[in-house]
């Protein structure tokens, strides 16, 4: 299969291998990538030192040896890890992928994808090009309408509510099977885009989740922390932790039986929803047994209307996220976050056999501790090891008075 492949070939691949000079399987790489290259004079290959190429490893986002990025004129992929399947089913999405669009709704305060800055988009930016999207900023101010090449159309944290006329053009492009994703933070009044999910099966709640736990891991008790995920293509094999800075509950409504919903993760048993913003924005919260909701919540949710057997893939699909941080600059890359937000929208965009678990960057990764264990490090760090030390010292002090009183 793989020398039919490569026989037919009609555009130049490129095989750039990200391996050390020596060792970390760079050998056995070069072997497998001279046979594609000796068996096909449209393939080509080298290898590269990241850490001696920055410039060129920012390029296709890779951060770690041992990634082998796939390039065409149509696109590139990245694959970690290598073998000849990996490697055939790479060149076969090269060059018969197409690139699909994303628009970034602008003119409420949105987050900017072109932003370096801690609450900027540009690292999620530098991920999506990575698999092939194509990025555009989409101004709706003029009254017109969702460009007909747009396949995925976001609302990253807006500061404001859409106005009407921009409603009733995205919900026009929902209608014509579109796909959209909503991150939207609590604090912010959108009645507008309230409505366009609410027919869809999923509501953003007007409310700020509180979690206690949220103190070990973030600082903050405004920061839940999700370990727990619905049985969705989206987030099958999750084992790690999400963070949401600041985020409002959703919730699934009644919807019709053409419209499938799945909450997709949700807050621990000890997080609850404060609907008391004020007094949250006072710095102070409780629990109210009578307007606020314990934990598990929901903080995100998915929907997907059934497409008729005339027309097989279609139907709307749109996701809402009750926070917009957790994709930012500053966190995206902890634990499950950027899995979260990258396989979200690769299901959106039909791609389901690019969901996956990515590998781990080399960056620094918080420990997380459950309130129990969070209790024992203090008492550890604070009081039994010091005392451990000052009993060690009296110890050390009395055996040395006692060998002076002997002598």
């Amino acid at each position: 299969k793989t020398l039919d492949l490569i026989k037919k070939l009609d555009s130049e691949i490129e095989i750039t291998g990200f391996y050390r000079e020596t060792g970390g399987n760079k050998d056995s790489a070069e072997d497998l990538f001279s046979s594609y290259s000796d068996a096909s004079g449209k393939i080509s290959y080298r290898f590269v030192n990241p850490d001696r190429e920055p410039t060129l490893a920012r390029r296709y986002n890779v951060e770690q040896f041992g990634i082998t990025v796939v390039e065409s004129d149509i696109g590139w992929e990245k694959i970690s890890g290598i073998n000849e399947s990996k490697l055939t089913n790479s060149i076969y999405r090269s060059i018969s992928r197409k690139q699909l669009k994303i628009y970034f709704l602008t003119g409420h305060g949105e987050r900017s994808l072109s932003d370096e800055d801690n609450i900027g988009y540009a690292s999620l930016a530098r991920y999506l090009r990575g698999e092939n999207f194509g990025l555009e900023e989409l101004s709706l101010s003029s009254g017109g309408t969702v460009p007909e090449d747009c396949n995925i159309l976001v609302l990253a944290g807006p500061e404001r509510d859409i106005l009407p006329f921009e409603k009733d053009a995205i919900a026009d492009f929902l209608v014509g099977n579109g796909r959209a994703l909503f991150l939207i933070d609590p604090l912010t009044e959108c009645d507008n885009i309230a409505e366009i999910v609410s027919g869809y099966g999923i509501f953003p709640e007007n409310n700020i989740i509180v979690d206690r736990s949220g103190m070990l891991t973030s600082g903050s008790y405004l920061t839940p922390v999700v370990n727990r995920y619905g049985e969705h293509r989206i987030t099958r094999g999750f084992t790690y932790f999400s963070f949401f800075p600041q985020a409002r509950s959703v919730r699934e409504l009644d919807a019709g039986e053409d419209i499938t919903v799945t909450s997709l993760c949700f807050t621990n048993e000890n997080a609850y929803s404060e609907t008391d913003l004020d007094l949250v924005m006072e710095g102070r919260t409780r629990f109210d047994g009578g307007a606020d909701r314990p934990g598990p919540l929901p903080l995100a949710a998915v929907s997907s209307t059934v497409s008729g057997p005339s027309s097989p893939g279609a139907g709307t699909r749109i996701a809402l996220f009750g926070d917009s941080d957790f994709a930012s600059n500053k966190i995206i890359d902890l634990y499950g976050n950027r899995d979260l937000i990258m396989n979200t929208l690769n299901w959106l965009a039909r791609r389901e056999n690019l969901i996956t678990i990515r590998p781990r960057d080399r960056v620094v990764q918080p420990v997380l501790l459950t309130r129990s264990q969070g209790r024992l490090v203090y008492w550890l760090s604070i009081a039994v090891l010091p005392a451990l030390v000052v009993m060690a010292g009296i110890w050390v002090q009395a055996r040395k008075r006692r060998r002076s009183g002997d002598g």
